[in-house]
Formats: structure tokens, sequence, C-alpha cells
């Protein structure tokens, strides 16, 4: 069931980014962890909930066209040399971030940022960012 908060978020437009954790400079690969914004609690029969960090719960449909991505929460080394002023060079502490499939909507595992879309057949996950 959807959360009063993310009812509204649906009601006032079609397509909502509901969670977005601390990706600043972090689009591209780069910079920190995100911030988990929910937790899988559950993923049953195609349909996907997530406990917010408030404490809420959002539930909506996982389909063909929903994009999971799964995030190393663990920063890789690539090219770790040392740049003309001693810091280290591009590809240093980047997250890999890459598509995942739904065997990974497990319970318990971390969500960094998660959009909805409200369709004439029910609430819809577009996009699902796990931290894995």
């Amino acid at each position: 069931m959807l959360s009063l908060t993310a009812a509204a978020a649906l009601a006032v437009a079609p397509t909502s980014a509901l969670a977005h954790g601390g990706k600043h400079g972090h689009e591209h690969g780069k910079g920190p962890t995100p911030t988990p914004v929910a937790t899988v609690a559950s993923f049953a029969d195609g349909t996907l909930t997530l406990t917010l960090t408030d404490g809420s719960s959002l539930t909506a449909k996982v389909t063909d066209r929903t994009r999971l991505a799964c995030e190393s929460a663990t920063p890789t080394a690539r090219k770790a040399t040392k740049g003309h002023h001693g810091h280290r060079g591009p590809g240093w502490g980047r997250h890999r971030h890459q598509r995942c499939g739904t065997e990974n909507l497990t319970a318990g595992t971390k969500v960094t940022e998660a959009e909805v879309s409200a369709t004439t057949s029910g609430a819809v996950f577009r996009e699902v960012d796990l931290l894995k």
C-alpha cells in the first residue's frame, strides 16, 4: 500500500522522484557512498515494498521496464596513479554502478534512489538503485 506521502506525490505529478540519497557528484561514478533512503522490505509476485528512512512504506510494481541498478558499497581503485600534485588520478574511489536483476531485491538491501510513476494500472517503479 502506498504511504500517504507517496500517494500525495503521485497525485501531484504522473512521475515523481520519491527518494534520492545524496548522490551529488556521484552521478558519474565519483564521490562518497550515497546515503540510503530506504531498504527493501519485500519483493513477491512483481510487487516491491520499500521501508523509507522515515519509517513509512512504499509499494509499487516492478515491471520489465523498471531500471534496476546495483552499486558497489566499496569504492574500487582503478588507475590509482598519482597526478602532478600528488593526488590520485582518474578512476580512484569510483563505485561500480551496473544494471542488475530482480534477484537483488532481497529484504534488507539498501536503496539509494527510487522513482515511481502513477499509471492507469497503479503505481510502477521506473527506477530503483540498490547498494550492494
